[in-house]
């Protein structure tokens, strides 16, 4: 990654900071997508600071936000803003530093795999760390850590191969399913079960091709295709419950959830009511989300179920016939029982605010902002 962040120090300046947007190098999107891509590190950077950085630098809507209107919908103070957002760009900046040195460990670790006739042991692979440890800062944990997802070119064999590395490439097609079918078994581990069409199209991404996919999945027994979506047999039970819960759509109560989780499983394998219960309960209010007596969705219907905002919102506004507040939306949906957080809101109203058209619109400034009906006059 070859963009570079002038991070500030946290006595930096709100001017200086956004001085940052005006250099030519820096993909600010791109380069926080990447950071947030990295799995390995994705602990720590929370979503709060996400949206912080995101709204700061008008990396969504376009346009940049002030500390105080951002610490007005998060409830927290200005400068706890300002603090959280000298952190973040921070941790991003070492982030960005850490990749670039583990980015040279993986090329000197390949070419040295290659120069072996395409295995080596990881006893070598340590050692060969160690020295570099005199010129590049890093943890040779993570050092393999990274090596492993970001490079389909290395592999690790289980400890019955005596955990040599393979070149993932070379004319092996063993070899090379083998690597195609582990990196599949990771991104599911990570994903839960996943659309077929989706899984392609983020392996393709990895440099992976669509073909070598579908060899893999067809040869592969740990794995099952069910109404078009990949399935680890392994998959923890409570990814089960997560892949039924999108595919029904909507929230749901536990007892019809138990019956369509047990529709993917085999007859010796179902599982009962009081464990999906015990579940949903357990991951809340991580994965999923109370919404009623026994009843659940998913918690990241906050955002990806917009509709559902826009429509409790226009019911409002028609109701009251007057612009509104964000505060004032989010008052009235609470007291009709409505549990989305008000961030989760305001991003699907400014979404629809963008729809050609659109039935609910945004008037004024980042710090006076009201939503009224698409036809009505400004106010």
């Amino acid at each position: 990654m070859e963009a570079k962040l002038a991070i500030g120090h946290s006595e930096s300046t709100a001017h200086d900071e956004l001085e940052m947007l005006s250099t030519p190098s820096v993909d600010w999107q791109s380069t926080l997508d990447a950071v947030l891509a990295l799995g390995p590190w994705r602990g720590g950077f929370s979503s709060q600071n996400h949206e912080i950085l995101t709204r700061r630098f008008g990396l969504v809507s376009g346009e940049v936000e002030t500390l105080e209107a951002i610490g007005r919908d998060l409830g927290i103070t200005r400068e706890r803003v300002r603090q959280i957002q000298a952190k973040a760009l921070r941790r991003i900046q070492r982030r960005i530093d850490s990749v670039e040195s583990y980015g040279i460990l993986t090329s000197l670790v390949r070419e040295e795999v290659v120069r072996h006739s395409g295995a080596l042991g990881k006893e070598d692979v340590l050692a060969l760390l160690d020295v570099e440890r005199q010129s590049l800062r890093y943890s040779p944990d993570m050092a393999i850590a990274f090596m492993l997802w970001v490079s389909p070119l290395l592999i690790e064999l289980p400890k019955t191969a005596s955990n040599r590395w393979i070149v993932y490439g070379s004319n092996d097609d063993a070899v090379q399913l083998l690597a195609i079918t582990k990196r599949i078994h990771e991104h599911l581990r990570r994903t839960g079960p996943i659309e077929r069409r989706r899984l392609e199209e983020q392996l393709t991404n990895n440099r992976i091709e669509v073909s070598a996919v579908s060899h893999a999945l067809a040869t592969d027994m740990a794995t099952i295709e069910v109404e078009g979506y990949v399935w680890l047999v392994d998959s923890p039970r409570w990814h089960f419950v997560v892949a039924s819960l999108r595919q029904i759509g909507s929230p749901t109560h536990f007892t019809d959830i138990t019956q369509h989780v047990n529709k993917r499983l085999s007859a010796g394998d179902w599982t009962t009511e009081r464990a999906v219960h015990g579940i949903l309960s357990n991951h809340e209010p991580a994965v999923f989300r109370r919404v009623g007596p026994g009843t659940f969705g998913l918690a990241e219907w906050g955002l990806l179920a917009a509709r559902d905002s826009v429509d409790l919102v226009y019911q409002i506004l028609e109701a009251e016939t007057a612009w509104l507040t964000p505060q004032q939306i989010t008052m009235k949906a609470r007291s009709v029982g409505w549990r989305a957080k008000s961030q989760s809101i305001i991003v699907a109203l400014d979404l629809e605010d963008q729809r050609p058209n659109r039935r609910v619109r945004r008037v004024g400034s980042a710090t006076s902002t009201k939503y009224g009906l698409s036809w009505w006059n400004d106010p």
